[in-house]
C-alpha cells in the first residue's frame, strides 16, 4: 500500500512538470527549475520522469513542440521557417529533418495534405470513407484508456497522464 501511495505521489509531481512544460513551451526550460516543480532532486526527478513517462524530458519537449508545429502548419499560413524557429530548431532544414522523422513527410507536404485534419473527420470531402466498426468479445482482454475532453491539440496531456498511470500501476480494472 505504501509503495502504491509513493507511486501516486510521484505521478502527481510529474503531472505538475508536464503542465509546466506545456504552458512554457516557448521558454528555455531548465532542469533545476523542473526538479523544483516536482519537489525532487535534479537527478532523482529525471529518473522518475523517464520511468513514468517513458521518455526523457527533452524528448517530451521536442515531441510537444513538433506537435504544436504540426498544428501551426495546417491552421496558419506562417512561413515554415518561423514555425521551425518557434519549435526550437535553428532553421528550416533541421526542422524538416526532425519533422520528417516524426511524421513521415516533410512540413511542406504535411501542410499541403491538410496534416492531421484528414483523420479528424473521415466523412469530410478530404477524408474519404469511414473506418469499418466491428464489435468483438474477447475474454481476458483488458483495455485501458482515459477520456479526453477539450481541444484535440491538448490530447498530449491526456496521453501523458495515461502513460504515467499505466507505468505506475499497470492497467487497473474499473467496473
Amino acid at each position: 500500500m505504501k509503495h502504491t501511495a509513493a507511486k501516486a505521489d510521484y505521478r502527481d509531481r510529474i503531472d505538475r512538470v508536464l503542465v509546466h512544460i506545456r504552458d512554457h513551451l516557448d521558454d528555455d526550460l531548465d532542469l533545476d527549475e523542473l526538479a523544483d516543480i516536482a519537489c525532487l532532486s535534479r537527478f532523482h526527478w529525471h529518473r522518475v520522469y523517464r520511468e513514468l513517462i517513458g521518455e526523457t524530458v527533452w524528448q517530451t519537449v521536442h515531441r510537444l513542440r513538433l506537435s504544436r508545429a504540426s498544428l501551426q502548419l495546417t491552421e496558419s499560413d506562417a512561413p515554415i521557417s518561423e514555425i521551425a524557429i518557434r519549435a526550437g530548431y535553428s532553421g528550416r532544414q533541421a526542422f524538416a529533418r526532425a519533422f520528417g522523422e516524426s511524421y513521415g513527410v516533410s512540413p511542406l507536404r504535411y501542410r499541403a495534405q491538410g496534416g492531421h485534419q484528414l483523420h479528424i473527420d473521415p466523412g469530410s470531402e478530404k477524408g474519404g470513407e469511414m473506418y469499418e466498426i466491428r464489435f468483438e468479445t474477447r475474454p481476458g482482454l483488458r483495455i485501458a484508456g482515459f477520456v479526453h475532453t477539450g481541444p484535440y491539440r491538448d490530447i498530449n496531456v491526456t496521453f501523458g497522464k495515461l502513460t504515467a498511470e499505466l507505468s505506475t500501476n499497470g492497467p487497473v480494472a474499473h467496473e
